[in-house]
């Protein structure tokens, strides 16, 4: 994968470095029509499919006595495309390396941390 590419999944490989998730298929669900609606109204119309992140917990935003309104983490399937594709980085960037493919995603993210740049690693704060 030439540097370019790399430079293009930033936003991936700074989410993955933060989450420390190997992203696979069944980290993602499909937001149900109700979800859809409540986007839609919330952020305007969107092309694409969206998806929530399963393995990172749902934030409560509100709490009453009738309700509890939960914020999830969602992305779009473009951005979802990304995750996995910077999954698959980290796996070749650390297997050209000499990672035997059994080596634990963790084990991946340790050993690259010490090799990429800072940009890479962690999200930057607001």
């Amino acid at each position: 994968m030439n540097m370019l590419a790399a430079i293009q999944l930033i936003p991936a490989l700074q989410i993955i470095f933060t989450t420390e998730i190997e992203f696979i298929e069944d980290s993602f669900r499909e937001l149900s029509s109700e979800q859809y609606e409540i986007f839609r109204h919330k952020h305007g119309q969107n092309q694409e499919r969206i998806f929530e992140i399963v393995p990172i917990e749902r934030t409560a935003i509100e709490r009453t006595a009738e309700k509890v309104t939960l914020e999830l983490s969602i992305v779009t399937d473009s951005e979802r495309q990304q995750l996995f594709q910077g999954v698959r980085f980290i796996h070749h960037c650390t297997e050209s390396d000499g990672l035997s493919p059994e080596t634990t995603f963790h084990d991946r993210l340790k050993y690259l941390r010490k090799k990429l740049p800072p940009v890479f690693l962690s999200v930057p704060s607001a």
